[in-house]
């Protein structure tokens, strides 16, 4: 008996820390996503086990290092910023099936973001967009997977000339520069595939060198399906300059069992203030995420 609870909280923390080898293996990224179920389960197992001390106390240190990453990305960074001059943009995931969609749109109604950027915009919910025309004159609609839908930027501000750009093949990517009142400022919309081995990394690997060629301020948002703390989210932040705004709240259930997950993000660009509120479900396996971002910082020059 003894030996089959030692077996086993060697396995969850094989696993746990398998789970920050991202960058190692893309296998990573899916263990990455039950870091706090493994962390449990070994912490179950070691208070259980007591001895060796030569196993507990490494497996405990783990354990709290898990355990207090995930609470420190759950506590909220502060409440909503102001944005006079600055950008509220609306993420969204509309989900591809038929559904009635009269609830978003009172939703976008309500809110009046400036930008919106949607995922899974299939034949039968692409009604949205021109029920948002009037509203968001300027859109980039760019295929995806066939049956799940397109990526899409919608915007109120005007598009800078010559700067849509969607990725190749399935790519999952919308990107385009806005002419915002406070300078310009590229949005990127992003549906990326599930970690390994649904090809996550190897599609990251595309689009990274398009990501970090955008000149200016990169705001990034969508559907990322990859926790918080993954090597993916990690490797965009860095190759946009940007941070993630908002603390980590649940956007999605993991089916059959309903597991829960953030994997819906915004990405602003690094040192710009900016919140992060999670909105309901409306018609859609993810929640929506409205996110404000305070204004640049004003150009300070120097006397001569």
């Amino acid at each position: 008996m003894q030996r089959a609870g030692i077996a086993a909280v060697m396995l969850s923390l094989a696993l746990l820390a398998a789970g920050y080898g991202g960058a190692v293996h893309p296998a990573g990224d899916l263990l990455a996503v039950f870091r706090l179920p493994l962390a449990g389960i070994a912490l179950i197992g070691l208070a259980w086990l007591r001895r060796p001390l030569v196993l507990v106390l490494p497996g405990l240190v783990l354990v709290a290092t898990a355990l207090g990453g995930q609470a420190m990305m759950a506590v909220s960074p502060g409440g909503p910023v102001a944005t006079p001059g600055g950008i509220t943009l609306y993420q969204k995931n509309l989900l591809y099936r038929p559904t009635d969609r009269s609830a978003f749109l009172r939703e976008i109604a309500r809110t009046a973001p400036d930008v919106l950027t949607l995922q899974e915009v299939s034949r039968p919910n692409r009604s949205v967009l021109d029920a948002l025309a009037p509203a968001y004159p300027e859109r980039l609609l760019c295929p995806y997977t066939r049956g799940i839908g397109g990526v899409a930027v919608l915007s109120r501000w005007p598009v800078v000339p010559g700067s849509r750009w969607c990725a190749s093949g399935p790519g999952g990517m919308a990107a385009m520069q806005l002419d915002a009142p406070r300078g310009r400022l590229w949005v990127v919309s992003l549906h990326l595939h599930w970690p390994w081995p649904r090809g996550q990394s190897a599609q990251v690997d595309r689009l990274i060198p398009v990501l970090a060629g955008l000149e200016g301020p990169v705001v990034v948002a969508g559907d990322f399906n990859a926790v918080a703390w993954s090597h993916t989210v990690a490797r965009i932040a860095r190759a946009t300059r940007t941070e993630r705004a908002g603390r980590t709240a649940v956007s999605f259930r993991l089916p059959p069992l309903g597991y829960p997950l953030g994997i819906d993000h915004v990405l602003a660009p690094r040192g710009r203030p900016a919140s992060a509120a999670m909105r309901p479900w409306l018609g859609s396996d993810h929640r929506g995420v409205l996110a404000r971002l305070a204004p640049p910082a004003p150009r300070r020059f120097s006397r001569p």
